[in-house]
């Protein structure tokens, strides 16, 4: 069985496997798939996460997380390496 959630984890190939960096020089992983299943939607995801994040952080500069990573629940799948819930203090300048 493929582990989906394993992409970006090889500790050969990244200093930190196990923190988010989305500033990581290396992200050759195959998220949206290859050749024939390649997803058609990645595209309007690439598109939102460049205009939706920037705008998030520009209304929010001083957006920070409400409790410490390690306090996160992880989300009960093999497929992704996320968290039920994201709590965030939201300070509007």
């Amino acid at each position: 069985m493929i582990r989906y959630g394993a992409h970006g984890r090889d500790t050969g190939v990244h200093d930190a496997p196990g923190a988010f960096d989305s500033d990581r020089a290396d992200k050759d992983h195959p998220v949206f798939g290859l050749g024939a299943h390649f997803c058609p939607g990645s595209h309007r995801a690439r598109l939102e996460a460049q205009v939706a994040l920037p705008a998030l952080f520009d209304r929010f500069p001083q957006l920070e997380l409400a409790s410490k990573p390690d306090e996160t629940e992880p989300e009960h799948t093999f497929i992704g390496n996320g968290v039920t819930a994201l709590s965030v203090f939201l300070r509007h300048t």
